[in-house]
């Protein structure tokens, strides 16, 4: 639906002359290839968002305070797939403060990250980078300081770990798959003991399980 541009996602009903919210209890919305589509006048409350090709439901928000109408959920979910928009202007997380577990694939800048964004980020209990195309994790990994879970797909340029995301003091399990070149530096003797706190599965491209390191502890 390319060219759908606006979805109002509330409804006047008798003399309210607010608006309701439309679909009150959703639970998982799913847009892809609308990347005209704008949300207004604030998100609708789902649980699971699935973003693909619809840079524009992630960044054509006014700055700002977010409204209460979207803080309904106790916890979101949300996975976004190709989109070119830097992770600075993905003003769409400011609207979401529930927001445990993200999923990036094939998003082409995440490297650039302002300190509103970080502090959105900083609830995740989970992340997922899937075909990212940078030499490194993003440094601002380090402020997810909630963050339990790393799954890391497909990640051909990325060559280690860097040392703030295994200080990371709640980070429990790792999920490495299709990485050959991270694969290489996490098997290698001298990084064995800094990964030993925390549960690693690594795969190959067909998904075959090479090494679990679990914690002793």
């Amino acid at each position: 639906m390319e060219s759908l541009e606006v979805w109002n996602t509330t409804y006047s009903h008798g003399d309210d002359f607010e608006g309701k919210i439309m679909f009150p209890v959703l639970v998982s919305l799913v847009i892809r290839d609308c990347p005209r589509l704008r949300l207004r006048p604030f998100p609708p409350r789902a649980e699971h968002w699935k973003i693909e090709n619809s840079d524009n439901v992630l960044s054509s928000w006014e700055k700002g305070r977010p409204t209460c109408a979207s803080s309904s959920a106790s916890r979101t979910y949300m996975r976004v797939k190709s989109s070119k928009v830097p992770l600075h202007q993905w003003r769409l997380l400011h609207h979401l403060p529930a927001l445990t577990r993200l999923s990036m694939e094939h998003c082409s800048d995440l490297t650039s990250c302002i300190e509103g964004v970080i502090r959105v980020l900083s609830t995740l209990k989970s992340l997922s980078l899937q075909h990212i195309d940078q030499p490194e994790l993003p440094k601002w990994l380090a402020h997810l300081t909630s963050l339990e879970e790393l799954d890391i797909r497909y990640c051909k340029d990325i060559k280690a770990l860097p040392g703030n995301v295994l200080a990371l003091t709640k980070l429990e399990e790792l999920n490495i798959y299709g990485c050959s070149e991270l694969k290489r530096w996490c098997v290698l003797e001298e990084n064995t003991s800094n990964l030993a706190h925390i549960k690693i599965s690594i795969a190959d491209n067909t998904n075959q399980l090479y090494r679990v390191y679990r914690s002793e502890q």
